[in-house]
């Protein structure tokens, strides 16, 4: 015998609060933590690296460059305030962002000889590498 359905007036109120429950649950911070990461591109160009970095809505003097012998660290940060006051009419916006990137280098650099430019959210540093003396591989003796 088959079961019988019986009417249930909240069942449609019920579904709707658990999918709301389920979007609610649902966590965008990892997302928008990579929308404020910083994209690079590492090219090794043989003396030198070339790394562009899009920094989006930061002006120069919110940038910070910290670079060691073999790390790169980007700081940033946004802050934009727009108002807009008319007759029987207020708008106020803010926008606060701060950006974080830090990576290890795949080659030694010299950093105090590093040129950076920063033109429309694009940042460009041209970091010449440090010459490394390459020697010739042997064989280690396991005990």
């Amino acid at each position: 015998m088959d079961e019988l359905d019986i009417w249930d007036p909240f069942k449609k109120i019920r579904k709707q609060e658990n999918l709301s429950r389920f979007f609610d649950s649902f966590s965008f911070s990892k997302f928008d933590s990579m929308l404020r990461t910083p994209l690079l591109d590492v090219k090794d160009e043989g003396n030198k690296l070339k790394i562009t970095a899009e920094l989006p809505g930061i002006k120069k003097q919110n940038l910070d460059i910290d670079l060691t012998s073999n790390q790169l660290i980007l700081k940033g940060k946004t802050d934009l305030k727009k108002e807009n006051k008319k007759k029987g009419y207020y708008f106020h916006e803010r926008k606060f962002n701060s950006y974080f990137r830090s990576i290890a280098l795949p080659d030694e650099v010299i950093p105090n000889k590093a040129k950076a430019e920063f033109k429309d959210g694009i940042l460009e540093l041209i970091i010449p590498k440090k010459h490394v003396k390459k020697t010739k591989s042997f064989k280690v003796k396991i005990k």
